[in-house]
């Protein structure tokens, strides 16, 4: 499993390299997107390649989603 951690206002482009190549190799990929602001790029881009899709405006809540989804 891969977990991607972006901001919202950084991680579009990495994200999607990263998703193409999970998908490709059928890797699960869960996305995490924290902050306020513009997030709709990044959420555009892990929405295509995540399985799992976090919102979130506090970036405190990492490690408790991580622990959640035992990575």
């Amino acid at each position: 499993m891969t977990v991607m951690v972006a901001t919202a206002e950084d991680g579009a482009e990495a994200a999607s390299v990263i998703g193409e190549r999970c998908g490709r190799l059928g890797i699960q990929t869960t996305g995490l997107v924290f902050g306020q602001g513009r997030a709709a790029a990044v959420i555009s881009v892990l929405r295509r390649h995540a399985r799992v899709l976090v919102v979130s405006g506090d970036e405190d809540d990492v490690p408790e989603l991580l622990t959640a989804l035992r990575a």
